[in-house]
């Protein structure tokens, strides 16, 4: 499959030396790619794209949201790798870079040393958008700005490692390096062994302890968040993985409070102080007191929290004035000024425009030349010279007269290109390369490796994780979180996503054993056999011009809320909120039965499978129970989604009850209603647990005692609501909170008027009263869990935490 792969002229090819001669440290791979087929490499990819979909691994472009959120991350098969001396040389480039730029920053914001002594020029950094006056003489811990880099490398024609960019405001991309590197292990399994690559997998717990470093000293346990815009923002992946690595809450704006110069956190437990906030906000949204008023992302009050010391913000605040390309230029400058020493890893050549004799140069070779706006992300607001239209240099150049400022000018350099499968052959393509650095309170710890970004396109030098597809990089080696701290929130999403769960599920059995026992009835109460599912649910009348339009309504009607497809919907939704909080495999599960069931032609299953169908999906969402109790920890945020559950559940059954007992009321336990019966107890999965315990003597009142009083049956009105409690008195004994005195009269009243019931006497006296006193109860249940738990007043926790 290398027989047409085409080297270029003056660019380095990673993979070959010249034509069918790899270089030393990529000749195990050359050699294992070679015993491989077109068909065999199409299977791994395919394989690798699936775990990429099924995982939820994401990314959205910015201007393409017509495509959804559900992006999948490009991900090319072949592996780069790095050899050792090289890796040890950019190591001590990238930490020296980022020791000198961590000076400037404090430099700029404090003395002024390098402007004094005329190495930058002043007006340059005090016209960079990203310059914040509002931290002059504002101290950090250890005078860390830049906790968290990517700094972007190229190679050029002769092979040498470059700085294209700086990436240190909210840099991104780490999660795809490691997301990467799994999948490429599962692709090419024991070729990682063969080759000795260092591990990343500790990513998560080196910015934990990189993140503790830079908290306050007198602080022996600080509360670490990571503050996310929110799941429609293009890396939340990235922020749900890094927050469940790294075991500390992800947080969005609303979820946290200022008070008295102190940041707190809404938890289920009341308000817990905020020390460190890993902020994956841009300056301009993170406090709408300070910076963008209409801002609805970030915290009121949290930059005077910063500013006083009672919490720090990493990256810093005003760290993007270092990200301005116009800067850029400088470092090797600074690099000189701060260190006294000479860059390891030298800078492109870049041209300032402000600089008349610069800018004229620019202006009359645009078309050998690219073009960059100082301000903006990789791969926007770009000019490639070469590649371009008249047209296009024409408007650059207006462009660059009106605000020279915002633009720099560098040379179109070839960048390093590797082999990528495409369409059953090996193409080359350019690539890049982003190591990650974290920068502490002990000094910089560089992630081996990084992400390898491919240019989508064929001779495009755009290569953006933005723009791009990514691939893994290798480097060849030489031979608290606790119960009382979930956010209120995230309690809140659990509890939803474990009743739309269970509102999917009890509508699949009811369409399941509807279907069966259509053999069971005359034909003309089949169609009645569906409607009265419809008025078992009190859903309103729907029409339909006929049964398999009823049911394909139910299953997959994306308007109707009840449906079976809108039910795990919201339930993904929700598991999408708090990423961080479920296990891994239960994102799968959910993701795949979504994506499943969304694809889903119920025409195709109705004549011949149906009931398959319906006894598949029921399979899919019993398998996420399983693996939901086999790999969730279960403390506070399993019992939310066991109580979401329990409360839907419970009030499915007693509108079950509710809707049967019109029948038996008016016609009593004669032999017509035994299939009514049937249908009763299957729609509970309970006939044979109750047989088990009542023989097969189907009666009303004892199917009503078995339903609504048993304590052991798991879909028992009574078993459901003694679980609430259960996981209630866990809930109060890990928050300590005395909050909850009118939820425990509540429950503890129904449960007791269910333990003491006796059937005779309930069907005696009016059971339809009694069902809708009991669902209703469920219900004050429901709103005084939110009030205790999720949306009590803020103003009646504050003088505790003051």
């Amino acid at each position: 499959m290398f027989d047409i792969y085409a080297l270029h002229e003056k660019t380095f090819d990673e993979l070959f030396v010249a034509a069918g001669q790899p270089r030393a440290h990529y000749a195990r791979l050359f050699e294992r790619l070679s015993t491989l087929s077109a068909a065999e490499l199409r299977h791994r990819q395919s394989a690798a794209n699936l775990s990429f979909l099924f995982q939820g691994i994401t990314f959205t472009v910015y201007g393409e949201r017509q495509q959804g959120i559900d992006r999948v991350f490009p991900f090319d098969l072949l592996p780069r790798i790095i050899a050792a001396q090289e890796w040890m040389r950019l190591e001590r480039g990238l930490a020296q870079r980022l020791q000198a730029l961590n000076h400037f920053l404090y430099d700029i914001y404090h003395e002024g040393k390098i402007f004094n002594d005329h190495i930058v020029p002043r007006d340059l950094v005090f016209s960079s958008h990203h310059y914040r006056t509002q931290m002059r003489n504002v101290d950090v811990p250890h005078n860390v700005y830049v906790s968290i880099a990517g700094v972007d490398l190229i190679r050029d024609g002769e092979g040498t490692y470059r700085v294209l960019e700086d990436n240190l405001r909210v840099p991104s991309g780490v999660s795809y390096m490691l997301a990467n590197r799994q999948v490429t292990q599962r692709v090419f399994p024991g070729l990682f062994a063969r080759y000795g690559v260092r591990p990343i997998s500790h990513y998560g717990t080196s910015l934990l302890h990189t993140l503790r470093s830079l908290a306050p000293s007198h602080i022996e346990q600080p509360n670490i968040v990571l503050l996310t815009p929110g799941v429609y923002n293009s890396a939340y992946y990235e922020h749900t993985l890094l927050a469940r690595q790294m075991g500390i809450p992800l947080v969005e704006g609303r979820d946290l409070i200022c008070h008295k110069n102190v940041v707190f956190m809404r938890t289920i437990a009341g308000l817990r102080r905020v020390d460190v906030i890993y902020r994956r906000i841009d300056d301009d949204y993170i406090d709408p007191l300070t910076f963008r008023k209409d801002s609805n992302l970030g915290v009121a009050g949290v930059f005077n929290a910063y500013r006083a010391g009672n919490v720090v913000i990493a990256n810093a605040v005003g760290t993007g004035v270092a990200d301005d390309k116009a800067i850029y230029a400088y470092v090797p400058k600074m690099i000189r000024y701060y260190l006294s020493e000479e860059p390891i890893i030298e800078n492109v050549e870049t041209f300032l425009l402000e600089d008349k004799l610069q800018r004229d140069h620019v202006l009359a070779n645009l078309d050998k030349l690219v073009v960059k706006a100082v301000g903006e992300a990789g791969g926007y607001g770009m000019l490639i010279g070469p590649h371009s239209t008249a047209a296009e240099r024409a408007e650059f150049a207006d462009l660059i007269r009106a605000n020279p400022r915002n633009y720099i000018a560098q040379p179109t350099l070839s960048l390093s290109c590797a082999p990528c499968f495409i369409d059953d052959h090996f193409e080359s393509r350019h690539i890049d390369l982003r190591p990650f650095v974290l920068t502490g309170a002990d000094g910089s710890n560089i992630t081996p490796g990084g992400l390898t970004r491919v240019a989508l396109k064929r001779g495009s030098l755009v290569v953006n994780s933005s723009q791009g597809g990514g691939r893994v990089a290798g480097v060849k080696t030489h031979g608290f979180w606790s119960n009382t701290m979930m956010l209120s929130r995230v309690a809140d999403n659990l509890y939803w996503m474990g009743r739309y769960l269970e509102r999917a599920e009890h509508l699949l059995r009811l369409l399941k054993v509807g279907q069966d026992m259509q053999f069971d009835l005359q034909a003309a109460t089949i169609g009645w056999a569906w409607q009265r599912i419809v008025a078992s649910l009190h859903l309103p009348a729907l029409e339909v011009i006929d049964d398999y339009a009823l049911v394909n309504k139910l299953v997959l009607d994306r308007e109707l809320s009840s449906s079976i497809l809108s039910s795990v919907r919201s339930a993904r939704d929700n598991a999408r909120q708090v990423r961080e909080q479920i296990s891994t495999e239960m994102w799968e599960q959910l993701n795949r039965l979504y994506l499943e069931l969304s694809s889903v032609d119920l025409q195709a299953h109705w004549d011949d499978n149906i009931f398959e169908f319906f006894q598949a999906q029921l399979r899919e969402l019993y398998l996420f129970e399983g693996i939901t109790n086999s790999t969730l920890s279960h403390g506070a945020g399993w019992q939310f989604l066991q109580i979401g559950r329990l409360i839907e559940r419970a009030g499915n059954t007693v509108m079950l009850l509710d809707f049967y007992a019109d029948d038996w009321q008016e016609h009593g336990d004669t032999p017509r209603q035994y299939l009514n019966w049937v249908m009763l107890l299957r729609d509970c999965t309970a006939f044979e647990a109750y047989c088990k315990v009542y023989s097969a003597d189907l009666q009303f009142p004892q199917i009503v005692e078995f339903l609504l009083l048993n304590t052991e049956f798991p879909h028992a009105v009574h078993h459901a609501l003694l679980s609430v409690k259960q996981s209630l008195d866990q809930i109060a004994s890990t928050t300590a909170t005395d909050r909850n005195t009118r939820l425990y009269r509540l429950v503890g009243r129904l449960t007791a008027k269910l333990r003491y019931a006796d059937v005779q006497e309930i069907l005696a006296e009016e059971l339809h009263q009694y069902l809708l006193d009991v669902r209703q109860t469920c219900d004050n249940i429901h709103a005084v869990i939110y009030d205790t738990y999720i949306g009590y007043p803020i103003d009646e926790m504050l003088p505790a935490y003051v």
